[in-house]
């Protein structure tokens, strides 16, 4: 339900912006590099792998643009457990849902920008789908080259961030019963993530 009332926001935060300007939709493909977290009793280390989603873009002015950003993974976790010693691998998957600023630095056949966005990131254990949601933020920039009015290529790096407040940690475990996600993990920052993606730009 979370989800559903998520993706409703962007679309009515979309749909108010729609007259004022053009539209780009870009599907994206990369790879997410993922780093390691530190509980009191575990480390965590989750893999790097391939990422994709789509951004739509709608731009305010020749240089603004406000973009809904949708990016998905599927992730090995690798949990080192230091009361036995044992090494635990599990399966997630990790989505992210944010709302961004893009500004564009320099318009031409080649566009520099750079930006940064607000939202919520979701992980889950691929086994019990269990869901547990973090507020996220991302910044980065990128290069965006266009063949036609309507057609191009974007590079962009971001990283996102995960962030939790109030003292209620989050991501996954592994114990006697196996491993999930759940709010009740004993460390309060995650994992930081570097995204590296290629799309393909529609300038509608």
């Amino acid at each position: 339900m979370r989800r559903i009332l998520v993706l409703i926001f962007f679309v009515l935060a979309g749909s108010g912006i729609y007259a004022q300007g053009n539209i780009e939709v870009t599907p994206i493909f990369g790879f997410t590099f993922n780093g390691r977290v530190e509980s009191y009793t575990s480390t965590f280390k989750v893999n790097d792998d391939i990422s994709y989603g789509a951004i739509v873009g709608f731009n305010l002015d020749d240089y603004s643009t406000v973009e809904v950003t949708y990016k998905r993974s599927n992730n090995t976790v690798r949990e080192y457990y230091y009361p036995n010693g044992q090494t635990y691998n599990f399966d997630i998957g990790i989505e992210h849902y944010q709302l961004g600023f893009q500004r564009i630095l320099k318009k031409g056949k080649a566009e520099p920008f750079a930006g940064i966005a607000l939202g919520t990131s979701r992980y889950f254990n691929k086994d019990n789908r269990n869901d547990v949601w973090a507020f996220s933020g991302s910044f980065g920039g990128g290069v965006k080259f266009f063949f036609s009015d309507h057609i191009g290529l974007r590079f962009h790096s971001n990283l996102i961030m995960p962030m939790v407040f109030g003292g209620s940690g989050f991501f996954c475990s592994v114990g006697t019963a196996g491993g999930g996600c759940g709010a009740g993990a004993s460390f309060y920052v995650p994992t930081v993530h570097w995204e590296n993606s290629l799309g393909l730009v529609f300038k509608i």
